[in-house]
């Protein structure tokens, strides 16, 4: 009995070992969560079409010049 309960105590985890990993994947979820909101939105972004009649209708500035 005592063997078993030496080899189960020799597998605990220590605990500021434990406590160390744990927030380091806090903070890897942290980083991952600000990553995610940092993405643009689609609604932010123009597509080729959009780009492409906005500067066709750019203004010439030639015409001024």
């Amino acid at each position: 009995m005592k063997t078993e309960t030496d080899n189960l105590l020799n597998l605990k985890v220590d605990t500021t070992t434990f406590n160390t990993a744990n927030q380091q994947r806090i903070q890897v979820d942290a980083n991952l969560e600000a990553s995610i909101l940092l993405k643009a939105n689609s609604s932010d972004v123009y597509t080729k079409t959009e780009t492409d009649n906005l500067l066709s209708n750019k203004l010439d500035t030639s015409v001024f010049n």
